[in-house]
């Protein structure tokens, strides 16, 4: 399984800067393959009386890139580090010559995807992690691979879990409208399954570290009753995963994992650890913007109120007292410029007295109430003709 061998027929670049001795000295347009194994890279030329093959090893190919040049198709260029003095360079062209340059450049991204992620699994062993179909039929095309971040966090909880007591149990909550994983101890292993999403079935999760692109997962199957009560076959990853129970009649299903995936996934050397998840907060963008809204109008009218000073009912002259036009002022002008917090303490205040003195109004423009003259003066004035 972790010799699978993947192959490309090309063309070698007899008119670059640097040739590849090792390659022969074939005439143009001679056809070579190359083929990239977990270990190495080997080409050879096509042919009943080719050559010995030219083979680069995995961990010496320092540089394995797509080349574009303005008036040449793309090309692929690899580069070989025997040893720390020499290095040998190869370049070479995609042979078939259906393909167009768009079609090129994606057969040597391939090539370089897959040397690149190779070479990182020789570093030190990734950990992968996704889900599988549970109405299946379990195939490679059935999983879905989480991103780094969930794969770290599942990998955290399983790991923990596994000294864990029985029936303990543990929930990662992933992204809004992603639902969560629920881990829980069994007897044999810990269960992982997915939820938190209506109208779909719990959804058997895996976690695994490898050292090569090609793995296997225990596959079994189960009668349970779905979301709509109805009960019916679903496709499991057994419990547990890692070793294998002779009881069992699970299936083993063989797959890989894409490069791109393999260069994105964590070490599982030096891996750190996760903090635990909480619950998403529920959206409700319309009501929630509508009641920030209403709260902040509504706080602004409770400041609003307390800063406006109490107006103060007119107060009527008690009994005979005489309001002269002074005391009429001094009345207004302390209404007009009363404030809600008490007066300063300090009488002597500056501000206090100019800011809160008002220009008396002129003898002529107050209202003056009319009083009765003495008896004696209306009298002789009645007198008088």
């Amino acid at each position: 399984m972790s010799n699978v061998k993947y192959s490309w027929t090309m063309f070698v670049d007899n008119f670059s800067a640097q040739v590849n001795p090792k390659l022969g000295n074939a005439p143009p347009k001679t056809p070579y393959i190359l083929t990239v194994s977990p270990k190495e890279i080997e080409i050879k030329m096509r042919g009943c009386c080719s050559p010995k093959s030219y083979v680069c090893a995995i961990e010496n190919a320092i540089k394995c890139d797509l080349v574009k040049s303005e008036y040449c198709k793309p090309s692929l260029v690899l580069v070989d580090a025997e040893n720390d003095e020499t290095s040998v360079t190869s370049k070479f062209f995609i042979a078939d010559a259906t393909k167009d340059i768009d079609g090129a450049t994606a057969e040597i991204e391939t090539i370089c995807t897959r040397v690149a992620a190779l070479k990182r699994l020789q570093e030190a062993a990734v950990i992968i992690g996704g889900y599988l179909d549970p109405k299946g039929p379990p195939t490679p095309s059935s999983l879905t691979f989480y991103k780094p971040k969930e794969v770290t966090q599942i990998f955290n909880a399983y790991t923990q879990m596994q000294t864990a007591k029985v029936g303990t149990s543990e929930t990662i909550y992933l992204a809004a409208d992603f639902g969560h994983i629920e881990l829980k101890r069994t007897g044999k292993g810990v269960q992982m399954l997915t939820g938190g999403i209506e109208g779909q079935l719990p959804q058997s999760v895996f976690v695994k570290v490898i050292d090569h692109l090609q793995f296997k997962l225990p596959i079994v199957e189960e009668m349970e009753t779905g979301p709509d009560d109805v009960t019916e076959k679903v496709f499991r990853v057994r419990v547990p995963m890692e070793t294998d129970d002779p009881d069992s009649i699970a299936v083993w299903m063989s797959t890989e994992v894409q490069p791109k995936i393999a260069l994105e996934c964590p070490f599982a050397a030096g891996l750190d650890k996760s903090k635990k998840t909480k619950p998403p907060k529920q959206r409700g963008r319309t009501s929630s913007r509508i009641s920030e809204t209403a709260a902040a109008a509504k706080r602004t009218m409770s400041l609003t109120s307390s800063e406006k000073p109490a107006e103060k009912p007119a107060q009527e002259p008690e009994g005979n007292e005489i309001v002269t036009d002074a005391t009429v002022a001094d009345k207004l002008a302390d209404d007009l410029t009363a404030e809600p917090t008490s007066p300063p303490k300090d009488a002597k205040d500056k501000k206090g007295s100019f800011l809160f003195r008002k220009r008396n109004t002129s003898m002529s423009k107050a209202k003056v109430p009319e009083q009765a003259l003495p008896e004696e003066v209306a009298t002789e004035t009645n007198g008088k003709k």
